[in-house]
């Protein structure tokens, strides 16, 4: 997974990564996606505590672009296979606007 994360996010360190690698795989396992839940699943001694100020300065330093992931989603789907999309219609606030499926979507295109 890392290797891939590396061609797909050329700007990260080798730890930074890692760590976004370890928290793919924790927010599979929580099926969360609370900081606490996901700092439980990271492998390691660090308190908790510590591991959700890491995952915070994570995301402070290097927001993820809803173009970047989905560009990385579709690499790493099965080529020649028909997929079905099924869109989350949750809508959340960012600041005071409001961002859903159409507002990502309309980024995207």
């Amino acid at each position: 997974m890392t290797l891939c994360f590396v061609s797909h996010f050329p700007a990260y360190r080798k730890n930074q990564v890692e760590l976004l690698a370890l928290l793919v795989l924790a927010l599979i396992g929580a099926k969360d996606v609370r900081h606490a839940s996901l700092a439980e699943r990271c492998p390691g001694n660090a308190q908790t505590a510590s591991v959700i100020r890491q995952i915070e300065r994570f995301f402070h330093q290097h927001p993820l672009c809803p173009l970047e992931v989905a560009r990385l989603v579709l690499a790493l789907l099965p080529d020649g296979k028909r997929q079905d999309f099924t869109p989350d219609r949750t809508n959340w606030k960012l600041g005071k606007t409001d961002v859903g499926v159409q507002s990502i979507l309309y980024r995207w295109s």
